[in-house]
């Protein structure tokens, strides 16, 4: 792992170690994802017939400097607790923060089944659960945030922990030969959490982002609505997105911040897969917008404020299957997509090897 401050003692060295971290971090190179269309355009189908395939694997062609890697692919789950649901805005108790995470370590929860089918990696990582989920918790920032109905939900220098933690988890698997992350969560209350980082870093009003969470009544949402409406005005005002996230966030969505950085930084790509961690990835593009060039989205959450996201970036999912669970659930599912799309362009035939001539097809991609 690279030899990173774990737990600086200083808001002003865990600035540096980040801002030190991102400088680093370059956009892919244009002319790899020009070469890996002009490749695709050989291919012995009607120009374009390949649809996401084609897009795909260019961006990944790109994203690899002309080498493709996904045959290692695994998600990294952040476990933690947020202080806010003492306000009541979740209808589930805090301690399924902690069952949850443990059911996970014991291969009993739904992320473990769907990266067994997929043969995808899993880590379970506690970074700010009420109760330890395992005897390790190396990457652990503490035990819940505050309640940020009160106060704020972290100080900066917990903030530039938890998203240096997430760096280093990232750091780890990388190192040991992951080639694609996809980012989860577990925390009752996330949603919430998740709902006011992205209404402050979209600049959009919050009654296009609310959404239901793991299931509110009509009156759970009021209740929501009106902690988060007074909770934005009083924390005002926000330097930047890490004062946000420090402010109304939590120690998961600043893990995945990181994540998303250190995929980055090392030409990984990297996956989406619901609102939280579309709000850690809200939070890492304001370090670096280059990450946006390693990112990719796996499935459209229900979650209203992910669906702005998704429009506001210009990011295209590629599975609509009505989920809302969390816990990278999607990600394995683009796994699997992208392995095969790789696969298929790169053993695809040529027009010439197929004795087929371009020439008899017309591109008719621009009129879609």
């Amino acid at each position: 792992m690279t030899n990173y401050l774990f737990k600086p003692e200083k808001v002003v060295e865990t600035d540096l170690i980040i801002q030190n971290y991102c400088q680093s971090i370059k956009p892919t190179d244009k002319k790899y994802r020009e070469l890996a269309s002009s490749y695709c355009n050989n291919l012995a189908v009607p120009p374009g017939a390949l649809g996401q395939l084609e897009k795909t694997y260019q961006k990944i062609y790109g994203i690899g400097r002309g080498k493709v890697n996904v045959d290692k692919p695994g998600v990294l789950v952040y476990v933690s607790d947020n202080g806010i649901c003492e306000s009541g805005v979740s209808s589930n108790p805090v301690s399924t923060t902690y069952q949850v995470g443990k059911n996970m370590l014991e291969g009993r929860a739904i992320i473990n089944l769907l990266t067994k089918q997929t043969g995808s990696k899993l880590e379970v990582v506690d970074i700010g659960c009420l109760t330890d989920i395992s005897e390790q918790c190396e990457f652990k920032v503490g035990y819940s945030t505050k309640n940020f109905d009160k106060e704020p939900a972290m100080s900066r220098l917990e903030a530039g922990r938890a998203l240096i933690a997430g760096i280093n988890k990232t750091e780890e698997i990388i190192k040991q030969g992951w080639n694609i992350v996809g980012t989860g969560e577990m925390g009752v209350g996330n949603t919430t959490t998740s709902a006011a980082v992205i209404t402050l870093l979209l600049d959009s009003e919050l009654e296009e982002v609310i959404g239901l969470g793991a299931g509110l009544n009509e009156e759970g949402v009021r209740r929501k609505q009106k902690i988060l409406q007074k909770a934005l005005v009083y924390h005002q005002p926000f330097k930047d997105g890490m004062d946000v996230a420090r402010k109304v966030g939590g120690y998961d969505i600043l893990a995945i911040a990181g994540t998303f950085i250190a995929c980055s930084k090392h030409q990984v790509p990297c996956v989406v897969d619901g609102v939280i961690s579309m709000a850690g990835l809200l939070v890492a593009l304001t370090f670096s917008e280059a990450v946006l060039d390693y990112t990719f989205v796996s499935h459209v959450s229900m979650e209203p404020g992910y669906q702005l996201a998704i429009k506001k970036l210009g990011l295209e999912p590629l599975f609509h299957f009505e989920m809302r669970l969390g816990e990278g659930s999607g990600c394995p599912f683009f796994f699997q997509f992208i392995q095969t799309a790789c696969y298929t362009i790169q053993n695809m035939s040529s027009f010439k090897e197929a004795g087929l001539n371009i020439k008899d097809y017309v591109d008719v991609r621009d009129k879609y």
